[in-house]
């Protein structure tokens, strides 16, 4: 991607708030790419020869403004009443017409799933307060139940969310020797942090396209931290004996489509010499003989990543930040921020400090602190910080966990890697220590049905996998990710001693330790690296319930494309 290249200029009325939803590298998505593939590339929409790019930052080039000017003299001097206006008034009504009823239909949606969201979840879950999941039913870590705050405290940061990024914020803090107390809404563990499919890779939601983005050298630095604090999560699961099943399996992106693999492999060791990166392309013949599946084409390997339990993963996280002094409250939810400036002034000058107030839904329990971090991911309300709150949107994932399957599963799986295809509708998948398949995908923007998620999901397996006919799903759930705009990390600063950490969905386990360590090296010790991330991907807007609207329409679109391609190359070749 050239910022270069000569296009057209269509600003948006806000960021569009989906992408793609895939945590490995896209490399083989080449020949096959929809011809109209949103990347990111500041503030508007460019449409140039090969593809559409969008962003929430200015875009400016010389010979897009004299287009843009051009195109501006040519419409001025357009009649709106001639014949070609006329020609195309009721078709613009029909597409109006149909997207504000498909807009009314998800508010209706919006409103129901608001309201209905927590039913069927906890009734069966051998952890009170969390989701039934096969995380729940085969937890290792101490589950403590932790009181909520009942009365005012004052520290030096409180954290707003107890998931992976608010606790490794939080440890990070402890570490560097600061008081700080953590509010959780729900229970350590009840969000993505203790639901996902346990991928500990480096890098981020977006690989290439990075480069594309801030430019090689940017990119490698932001690559580079990743791979440091993937460091860091391993050493922590070590020292502090954390029960959470790491594996060093490697992640692997399988292709549908059959691209031309010496551009493949190019593109790769172009990308290896960028990142400092060690990815691999395996031929078709090695995927096919690992997965018995006509779709996986090849493949790229990420040698570097590990996979865990998540919820004994956050747990863990939970017991080594009290450990060290961190105070957390469960079923504390944070309502309000209010800033507190005191003045102080003696006769040779004049100071003002800043502290903030965290209200919670207790009117009695407060948290005063001198900084506030916000990482409260898909669950923090805009009743807090809307602009914070409103950068992301929540996307629903959802996965299945079958049955031990013995003999079964090697016959048709031969490997133990973390798995993702490279699909816009996306499937992962990694095998069990204990023999069990965990199928994950169908990402929503609005929730499904949660007595429709086991049979929506095992359809989906056995369309891959259709010797797998007649396994026994055990469980299945769901959960909401955070995703903002650029589909990268959101990790900064709103104001002074006002923190923000979150967007890490589709690509957190890794990422959550590197926001935490940028914020709380930040606030202890002045470290400015976190501007590489303010300065590049900063919090926008993503619509609401209209951005929702907008992004789940986008993701129906990516998914008759990928049909489209898939029939393409099964009828063409």
């Amino acid at each position: 991607v050239s910022t270069q290249s000569t296009g057209v200029v269509m600003p948006l009325p806000s960021q569009f708030p989906l992408r793609k939803l895939c945590f490995a590298p896209s490399f083989a998505q080449r020949s096959f790419r929809p011809p109209l593939r949103p990347l990111t590339l500041n503030g508007q929409y460019v449409q140039t020869k090969h593809q559409v790019l969008f962003s929430g930052r200015r875009f400016s080039d010389d010979s897009q403004s004299k287009n843009s000017n051009n195109a501006n003299d040519t419409t001025n001097k357009h009649n709106p009443n001639t014949s070609q206006g006329n020609r195309f008034k009721w078709l613009k009504f029909l597409v109006g017409f149909a997207g504000g009823a498909l807009t009314g239909v998800f508010l209706f949606i919006e409103i129901q799933s608001f309201q209905n969201q927590d039913t069927g979840i906890y009734e069966t879950s051998p952890v009170p307060g969390l989701f039934d999941s096969y995380y729940s039913r085969t937890v290792k870590e101490p589950v403590v139940e932790r009181p909520p705050l009942t009365s005012s405290v004052e520290t030096d940061v409180c954290v707003v969310g107890g998931g992976l990024s608010g606790l490794a914020t939080a440890i990070g803090l402890a570490e560097r020797g600061k008081k700080v107390v953590v509010l959780e809404g729900q229970r350590v563990g009840w969000g993505a942090s203790g639901l996902n499919g346990g991928f500990a890779i480096s890098g981020f939601q977006i690989e290439e396209e990075i480069i594309d983005l801030v430019g090689p050298q940017l990119a490698r630095e932001l690559f580079l931290m990743t791979v440091e604090a993937q460091k860091l999560l391993r050493k922590r699961i070590e020292e502090n004996h954390i029960k959470c099943d790491v594996e060093d399996v490697g992640a692997l992106t399988v292709s549908y489509y059959k691209n031309d693999e010496d551009e493949v492999r190019k593109e790769v060791e172009e990308v290896n010499q960028i990142l400092q990166t060690s990815f691999e392309v395996w031929p078709k013949e090695k995927i096919q003989q690992l997965y018995k599946t006509p779709f996986y084409q090849h493949g790229v390997f990420d040698p570097t990543a590990f996979t865990v339990h998540p919820l004994n993963l956050v747990l863990g996280m939970a017991r080594v930040a009290e450990s060290k002094g961190v105070k957390i409250y469960e079923k504390t939810k944070a309502t309000s921020l209010s800033k507190i400036t005191t003045s102080a002034s003696n006769s040779d000058s004049s100071s003002s400090s800043t502290s903030w107030k965290v209200n919670t839904s207790d009117q009695k329990a407060h948290v005063v602190s001198k900084d506030v971090v916000l990482a409260g991911a898909a669950q923090l309300d805009t009743s807090v910080d809307s602009v914070v709150a409103g950068a992301v949107v929540p996307v629903y994932t959802y996965i299945i966990v079958t049955e031990p399957l013995g003999d079964k599963l090697n016959e048709v799986i031969k490997a133990k890697h973390a798995v993702c295809d490279d699909r816009f509708a996306l499937n992962y998948f990694r095998p069990l220590p204990d023999g069990r398949l965990l199928w994950g995908g169908l990402a929503q923007i609005y929730p499904v049905a949660a007595p429709d998620v086991a049979e929506v999901m095992k359809n989906d397996l056995l369309k891959v996998f259709p010797q797998l006919e007649g396994v026994k799903v055990e469980t299945a759930w769901g959960g909401a990710v955070a995703f903002g705009a650029e589909l990268m990390p959101l990790i900064g600063k709103r104001d002074e001693g006002l923190w923000y950490c979150t967007g890490f969905g589709g690509h957190g386990v890794v990422p959550t330790t590197l926001g935490g360590e940028l914020i709380s090296s930040a606030i202890v010790d002045g470290d400015q690296r976190w501007k590489l991330f303010s300065d590049n991907f900063h919090p926008q807007w993503v619509g609401g319930v209209f951005g929702k609207t907008a992004a789940q329409l986008t993701y129906w679109s990516y998914i008759l494309c990928d049909e489209y391609n898939i029939l393409k190359q099964k009828l063409f070749g």
